[in-house]
């Protein structure tokens, strides 16, 4: 089994540690600037012609669609390292049937990509890497109850960051404003079929994910704001009409509630506005992220967090170039913040060019005293995951500043940019022009000197 890679830049050769996985799967290359079609849901036999792709009914369940059992974390390689598959690409037909349920050691199940190569999550659980490198690392405790998160999710997957985001925004008393990008619906489609997926999650919570992948958007009221509900579960208001699918971007989340300009308000005096019966609301479009982000373009400066969850660099380079970055830094508010689990130099350095200040997540064990050879030999990783703000983050118990270690590793090769200028470049393409790039730098610190100055294998 082959779990998905920490998101390290494969040059530089760091060996596996608490990595993380990407729960959004990007698909095929697409044709260059065009939106992606959905492809068909997984099946045992041909589908069924004019099948219509949203509608869960038509999904039927992950054993009806063809899926094998899940296999727990064990049985799927135990505790060996992360492995990739190389960088092939999609293999034609082979993406139709390139999907598997894997089982993870907290028990909550992933998907395997066979297209990628990768695993959706890392082994130690796909739940718990959602809540320790997106959730907690969002610190939603910097929110005042009543207050209106903005937030981008690059990549949903089987949802278990936007499922996790919902309850823990609730729990604060947070209202959201959600937008997603996402090629391929079927993962979040089999995620809503299994049980033991259903089986984490508050019922408004599964309710959200049940409206997304069949309508395409999700509309409903804080847990606090129904608490009266004799079920304990509050009902979601009604969706609205049909025609607000016509709506685009903003629009549509805000339908119903007039923006903050058109109440004549101030929209940068107060980046958050009172509402503590604010509606929570969301929606996602399906096709290449880096044409589908531009109907985003109106949410630039705005937004509270972004969060990035994309395949490791090495198999989806295209959702971590220089340009995409910059377009997702853009969104952000002062204050606000882009969360990832890669830690590849190549993607922290085109944060930085961003304009952005970057720190690491803390691993759960920080390297003992005695340098990096003794930090490799008990086990220690380096860093967890990446923050990125256009302001300086403060250190406290989860984030830390860069280490040395981690600031040579962005003055070597390993930090060439990924690029990808027109938005629109196959993935082989950009690798290829990041290794001519990569060649052409003689004089900066070489990855392999890198790594035997700091112990770090391969």
């Amino acid at each position: 089994m082959t779990w998905r890679d920490c998101g390290t830049d494969s040059a530089a050769g760091l060996t596996p540690g608490v990595a993380v996985s990407a729960s959004g799967v990007q698909g095929e290359p697409a044709e260059p600037c065009q939106t992606v079609a959905p492809p068909a849901p997984l099946a045992p036999e041909q589908p069924v012609a004019n099948q219509n792709w949203r509608t869960p009914q038509n999904l039927g369940t992950p054993a009806e669609l063809g899926l094998p059992r899940l296999a727990s974390a064990a049985e799927s390689g135990g505790d060996s390292p992360r492995e990739s598959a190389g960088d092939s690409g999609p293999a034609g037909d082979a993406a139709h049937a390139a999907l598997s349920w894997r089982l993870t050691a907290d028990g909550s199940p992933s998907l395997w990509s066979a297209t990628f190569g990768q695993s959706f999550h890392c082994r130690s659980g796909a739940l718990a890497e959602s809540r320790a490198k997106f959730i907690r690392p969002a610190q939603l405790e910097r929110f005042r109850p009543g207050d209106r998160l903005r937030v981008v999710e690059v990549c949903v997957g089987l949802g278990y960051n936007t499922a996790s985001l919902l309850e823990a925004a609730n729990e604060q008393g947070l209202a959201l404003e959600w937008w997603g990008l996402e090629l391929d619906p079927r993962p979040l489609a089999f995620a809503l079929a299994e049980p033991r997926f259903r089986r984490l999650w508050r019922p408004t919570t599964l309710e959200a994910l049940d409206q997304l992948h069949a309508h395409g958007h999700w509309r409903q009221l804080p847990f606090a704001a129904d608490a009266g509900n004799s079920s304990g579960s509050p009902q979601a208001p009604s969706l609205p009409p049909s025609g607000c699918e016509a709506l685009e971007g903003p629009q549509l989340l805000a339908a119903g509630q007039p923006a903050a300009r058109d109440r004549g308000e101030d929209a940068g005096s107060s980046p958050h506005h009172q509402a503590p019966q604010q509606q929570s609301s969301g929606r996602w479009w399906l096709g290449d992220a880096r044409c589908e982000l531009r109907r985003l373009a109106e949410l630039n400066g705005g937004c509270d967090l972004v969060f990035l969850d994309a395949f490791s660099p090495s198999q989806c380079p295209q959702l971590w170039s220089r340009e995409f970055l910059g377009q997702l830094a853009e969104l952000l508010r002062p204050e606000g913040r882009l969360l990832t689990y890669c830690t590849a130099a190549a993607v922290r350095r085109g944060l930085e060019l961003a304009g952005l200040q970057l720190a690491s997540l803390r691993p759960e064990r920080e390297p003992p005293e005695g340098g990096a050879a003794r930090a490799t030999e008990v086990g220690c990783h380096w860093s967890a995951g990446t923050a990125a703000s256009p302001t300086p983050i403060a250190a406290d118990a989860l984030l830390r500043p860069l280490s040395e270690m981690e600031r040579e590793h962005l003055l070597s090769r390993a930090s060439v940019p990924y690029r990808d200028p027109r938005g629109c470049a196959e993935p082989e393409a950009i690798k290829a022009a990041r290794r001519e790039e990569q060649q052409r730098q003689l004089g900066t610190l070489s990855t392999s000197a890198w790594r035997r100055r700091w112990g770090v294998e391969r």
